[in-house]
Formats: C-alpha cells, sequence, structure tokens
C-alpha cells in the first residue's frame, strides 16, 4: 500500500516568535504545526483564518489510512472501527491489483489479436497478388505483394513496441 504523504513546508523561523503571536491572539498552535505557520502568517491571518488554517493543515494526509493517532480516535468512538478501516484498505487495495491484472491480460490479447488480423490480410493479399499474376495484370500483383509484405513487417514492429 502506499505511504501516506503529508503536506509540509520546511522554512526557516523561530518558533518562539509565532508562539508568542498566536498567543497574543489567545490560540495555541500544536507543536508540529509551528514550523509551518510563520510570524509573517500569523501577522497576515485574523483570528478566525488562523484557527481555519490550523485546522486544514492539521487534518491535511492522503493515501488509504489515516494516521495512527487518527486511527486511535476512531478507536476512541468504535473499536471496530480501526479494524474495518484496515479491511476497506486492504479490500481497496486488492481491487486495483484485479483491475491492473485485468488491463494487463486484455492489452495482450489485444496485441495478438492485431498481429492475428495482420497476418490473415497479409496472406489474403499475397493470394489476390498472385491470382492477378497469372491473369497477367503484374503492375497490380506486385502492389498486392508489397502491400501484403508491408503488413507484415508493420505487425512485426508493432510486437516489438508493445
Amino acid at each position: 500500500m502506499p505511504d501516506r504523504e503529508r503536506s509540509r513546508k520546511s522554512t526557516s523561523l523561530v518558533p518562539s516568535q509565532t508562539k508568542k503571536m498566536v498567543e497574543e491572539q489567545d490560540i495555541e498552535i500544536p507543536e508540529e504545526l509551528q514550523e509551518i505557520i510563520t510570524p509573517d502568517l500569523v501577522k497576515k491571518l485574523d483570528k478566525k483564518q488562523l484557527v481555519m488554517l490550523i485546522e486544514r493543515v492539521s487534518a491535511t494526509f492522503s493515501g488509504p489510512l489515516p494516521p495512527p493517532e487518527i486511527l486511535e480516535g476512531y478507536r476512541n468512538i468504535d473499536t471496530s472501527f480501526p479494524e474495518r478501516i484496515m479491511m476497506m484498505a486492504e479490500a481497496h487495495n486488492a481491487a486495483d491489483v484485479e483491475i491492473k491484472k485485468d488491463i494487463t491480460k486484455a492489452q495482450v490479447k489485444s496485441i495478438a489479436r492485431g498481429q492475428h488480423y495482420s497476418f490473415i490480410i497479409a496472406i489474403s493479399s499475397m493470394v489476390v497478388g498472385t491470382i492477378l499474376a497469372i491473369l497477367g495484370l503484374t503492375g497490380t500483383a506486385i502492389a498486392a505483394i508489397i502491400a501484403s509484405i508491408g503488413s507484415i513487417v508493420i505487425a512485426a514492429i508493432g510486437s516489438f513496441k508493445h
């Protein structure tokens, strides 16, 4: 399963400055966010915006599973929630694997089908070219045979690309 990612920006700031400025507004910033919320940012935002930013940044994560501390919070609501979330993530991962397998199988079949159709067209063109040569239409016969050889070459090149 993919690792969860957290949105963080690294900045050079003095956390004590930020803490003091936020305390003046009666807002407490969690330690892990003090690196993100700079003194300049605290000056620009009013109290409501600052609270919204803290909530937004502290709740940002991506991936199939929430961080352990959030899972623990779910456990406080209902003891079965973390296990159910894990099962849901595992089921989602298994479904992704199956979809990728199905796509790969379909691509292989498509390539093989294209090669078979190309072979049939090539053989048909050779037969038509031979019949035309027998009938005395040599220019048309040569064109049909060249077309058949061309389709074989194109099918071979296509199979090498994949």
